[in-house]
């Protein structure tokens, strides 16, 4: 397995794990080369683990009931979490009031928070000047590059000489993702090498 990207990382998913409106978490604690991912913070299911409550198999990624109780649990252990991660995915992808609070907190804390959803954090002065108080980041997946960073289609694709298998899908949360994932981790273990390339704020 490669080493995560971005370390450590808590999922914010209060209210919305284990239900469609989860599938950002769900997604990042099933598999993600980008983070390790050391716990999610949703209270309905706070002291257990994520895998057993989403897929019935154990995992090791505790459940919390918010920030505070997850720092209590990772204090002085190398598993600290240096990230907080949105794994809401609500319809309309707008982040609920009640989620900023958190966030603010995860800054307080110099930690760097990711975001997938339409609402864009760096939108919002305040958290946007507590992240450079704190000299941590916030990143907005779904935010669109400006104009003279964007290109048009190249065809460049073409010149990738090997087997390309489209996953697709015509709604969300019906495991595209997933099942690209298990197709990627078969491949590899029949001694291949394989990539997946996504299009979504989860698979980035």
């Amino acid at each position: 397995m490669k080493e995560s990207i971005d370390g450590n990382a808590l999922v914010f998913c209060e209210g919305a794990f284990n239900t469609p409106n989860g599938k950002t978490a769900h997604g990042l604690v099933r598999f993600t080369e980008r983070y390790n991912v050391v716990g999610v913070i949703d209270s309905r299911y706070a002291g257990k683990d994520a895998g057993e409550v989403l897929d019935g198999r154990r995992n090791g990624i505790p459940l919390f009931k918010d920030l505070s109780s997850a720092l209590e649990y990772f204090k002085g252990k190398p598993t600290m979490p240096k990230s907080l991660v949105i794994g809401l995915a609500p319809d309309g992808g707008r982040l609920p009031a009640a989620a900023k609070k958190t966030i603010a907190a995860a800054l307080e804390l110099g930690w760097n928070v990711d975001s997938g959803l339409h609402d864009f954090l760096t939108n919002d002065e305040n958290l946007v000047d507590l992240a450079q108080k704190k000299g941590c980041r916030i990143r907005d997946i779904r935010k669109t590059p400006d104009r003279d960073k964007l290109h048009f289609f190249t065809g460049d694709i073409e010149k990738v000489d090997c087997l390309k298998l489209a996953i697709l899908g015509t709604d969300s949360a019906i495991g595209k993702r997933t099942t690209a994932w298990i197709l990627v981790h078969g491949l590899r273990k029949a001694g291949l090498k394989a990539e997946m390339v996504g299009t979504g704020q989860t698979a980035w």
